[in-house]
């Protein structure tokens, strides 16, 4: 049997395969005709996703072969919607002639995991990435652990355990009394500039045998590979010939979202001070453009004004990375790292509340945003000389409103700190 052609606009994609199979997904496929035709174009494998992906963008034809790589049955579902944006992402995957190979380093594979933990089922997602290492091994690796039991939320948000600052002439004894009788607030003792790595917490769980991963749910392959798009494939496990490993979505998305999001998959390590070393003596400025120091800050609110909308894990561990630089301080008296902590401190705050505050199922933020950006000249500035200023018009809509002038410290394209500018001088 001859195999059928795909060809766009792919509202005919559909209606030719449909019609073909006459309704393929209410069929009861005997024939054994039928069965080897869809056991022959059933695509088994994602390395056999990646070879047909391959062999379609060199084809003349690739528009129509690039086509039966789709989940036909979702767009001839969603044709209004769908058929013009697929339309386009295969002109366009097309057009670029990209190739896939297994050592990219930008895919991945996000796994979501069923899980027992104290007698409970639990469920958490794992982001996979491939790794090649010098000898010329190549391995899937854990790039990221992913779920509300890795986060070890303080139950007190309030901030206020710590250690005091006199406890070392008691041999700090407190700590004894905190890991045994509030284990919840643990957290809350790490520094600032140590915040909780969740996939830390998973392989901690699994070590000591209080984990147990039980089953894997489903798996989605995410590949970068694609100017301007990111789709993803999922496994179709159907009777036809439109099955396997299919592209099950697509959308638009930025060059340095990409960089981003891997970016946060693959963090560099932090160069830190040696601790014998002088901090002041050891702090390296790096000065920024003004239009760049514009472009970080803007993409910091513009994400978390995503997150509000998304509730995306990895666009939070973008904003961690955005202000995981070395050079963490305080903000005293910022409104918006009050609202973050749900229940205003009297005292300074700092950037763990906004961390577990704002971005907290709890918070009712709506929309946050920035107006008015522009880079002080930070001569009458505190920390004159060490970062690049940027002030704005700080806003953030939600069960609590704020409006507030900030500026926001910049070192390098790290947001070391954020501070209320009414109380500069």
């Amino acid at each position: 049997m001859k195999k059928i052609q795909i060809v766009k606009p792919l509202l005919l994609i559909a209606a030719v395969v449909l019609s073909a199979f006459n309704g393929y997904s209410q069929m009861s496929l005997r024939s054994d005709g039928i069965d080897n035709l869809n056991f022959q174009y059933q695509i088994s494998s994602i390395d056999e996703f990646i070879g047909r992906f391959n062999d379609a963008v060199k084809n003349p034809q690739a528009e129509s072969a690039l086509g039966g790589l789709f989940d036909i049955k979702r767009i001839a579902d969603n044709q209004e919607i769908l058929v013009d944006s697929a339309t386009n992402f295969i002109m366009k995957m097309s057009d670029s002639q990209v190739k896939l190979d297994f050592t990219d380093k930008d895919w991945f594979a996000l796994v979501e995991c069923v899980g027992s933990m104290q007698g409970k089922e639990v469920s958490f997602n794992l982001y996979l990435t491939v790794e090649s290492l010098d000898n010329g091994v190549t391995r899937w690796v854990i790039s990221h652990a992913d779920g509300q039991l890795f986060e070890l939320l303080p139950g007190d948000q309030s901030g206020h355990l710590s250690i005091s600052p006199t406890d070392h002439e008691l041999n700090f004894t407190s700590l004894v009394e905190i890991t045994n009788k509030q284990k919840r607030e643990i957290s809350q003792l790490l520094a600032v500039t140590n915040p909780l790595n969740q996939s830390s917490v998973f392989c901690t769980l699994v070590y000591y045998g209080l984990l147990k991963l039980t089953r894997i749910k489903d798996i989605t392959f995410q590949f970068y590979q694609v100017p301007d798009y990111v789709f993803s494939v999922r496994n179709f496990p159907r009777e036809d010939s439109n099955a396997g490993w299919l592209i099950s979505d697509w959308k638009k998305t930025s060059a340095s979202d990409k960089k981003a999001i891997f970016s946060c998959l693959r963090p560099r390590p932090d160069l830190r001070p040696q601790s014998e070393d002088n901090r002041e003596d050891v702090f390296r400025p790096i000065p920024m453009d003004a239009d760049s120091a514009i472009a970080v800050v803007r993409n910091f609110v513009t994400d978390i004004n995503s997150y509000y909308n998304t509730r995306n894990p990895l666009i939070l561990e973008k904003i961690r990375q955005t202000i995981s630089g070395v050079y963490l301080f305080t903000a005293d008296g910022c409104k918006i790292l009050s609202v973050a902590s749900l229940d205003p401190p009297l005292g300074s705050t700092h950037w763990q509340l906004l961390l577990k505050g704002i971005f907290s199922p709890d918070f009712k933020g709506r929309s946050c945003r920035v107006n008015y950006l522009r880079v002080e000249d930070d001569s009458n500035l505190t920390q004159r000389g060490r970062f690049t200023v940027v002030s704005g018009e700080l806003i953030v809509d939600g069960l609590q409103n704020l409006t507030e002038p900030v500026l926001f410290y910049l070192h390098g394209d790290k947001i070391a700190g954020i501070r209320p500018k009414n109380l500069i001088k």
